[in-house]
């Protein structure tokens, strides 16, 4: 490709992402102002607004904002957020903090733990979490995983798309799902659990601290841990697990819940694992 070619087609992105991301923040100049950016320095900070909530994003976390905020990839939460005045929330895998929002949005009286171990993007949820005042959200810094301690892991070009690895190029501390539920009073009434193949060492074999929560969404990530028995685990607490559909992603995302199911999510079965 010619790099004419490459440059009109770079501008066509832009304009397409300024477009969409104007029409789900309603704020078209600071949307034009994130495209801008996102073509010239990937890792300068840009102001943005959702839902009157205020965030900060960089151009390498375009995939969060996407699949979250503009595309609602969660939206199958939004009864088991609703069905307390209170729910704890355990956001595991943070980035810059779009699922906490979304959690808000939906449940201003949430109590919201989010995890994320690395450096510079917990510094971006940090700031997005102290824009925000008013709402119970605890920030930690730090990864979910099979025991407490610390982990080394490697950062993507994408920040979403960091996983461990022994040879990485951060460390962080570790948190254990005993310890998480801990930090949410004994039990958590919505997990989201996206940790790039950390799922294994988190989940599998965990039955008696699934048991304490209520609902979940879990990405799975083949060829990265050993997803059979993270689905296993699961099914052992919960029974049938469902699919969330229409993704961009080809990787499964799972709910998990002990309340009705919409008949609309297809069930989950481990065919191609």
């Amino acid at each position: 490709m010619t790099f004419a070619r490459r440059a009109v087609t770079a501008a066509k992105s832009t304009i397409a992402m300024a477009a969409t991301l104007g029409v789900a923040t309603r704020r078209p100049d600071m949307a034009l102002r994130y495209a801008s950016r996102f073509l010239t320095d990937r890792e300068r900070p840009v102001e943005l607004a959702w839902k009157g909530f205020k965030l900060t994003a960089r151009g390498c976390d375009w995939p969060a904002l996407q699949e979250v905020l503009i595309e609602n990839e969660y939206g199958a939460l939004v009864p088991a957020l609703t069905a307390k005045p209170a729910p704890f929330v355990a956001d595991l895998g943070a980035n810059i903090g779009t699922f906490a929002l979304f959690s808000f949005s939906v449940a201003p009286g949430a109590i919201v733990h989010s995890y994320e171990p690395a450096a510079a993007t917990y510094g971006i949820l940090a700031e997005t979490q102290a824009r925000n005042g008013g709402y119970r959200w605890t920030t930690h810094h730090g990864a979910a995983w099979r025991e407490d301690g610390s982990i080394t892991f490697q950062s993507g070009a994408a920040s979403t798309a960091g996983r461990v690895d022994a040879s990485g190029n951060e460390t962080a501390p570790a948190f254990s799902l005993a310890t998480i539920l801990g930090h949410c009073g004994g039990a958590i009434d919505v997990a989201k659990i996206d940790i790039e193949g950390a799922e294994e060492a988190l989940v599998a074999g965990r039955e008696s601290e699934i048991a304490r929560i209520g609902t979940l969404v879990i990405e799975l990530h083949p060829g990265r841990c050993d997803c059979a028995a993270v689905t296993r685990t699961l099914r052992a607490s919960f029974g049938t697990l469902h699919r969330i559909p229409g993704r961009r992603s080809a990787k499964p995302l799972l709910l998990a819940t002990r309340l009705p199911v919409a008949s609309a999510l297809p069930v989950y079965t481990d065919e191609g694992l």
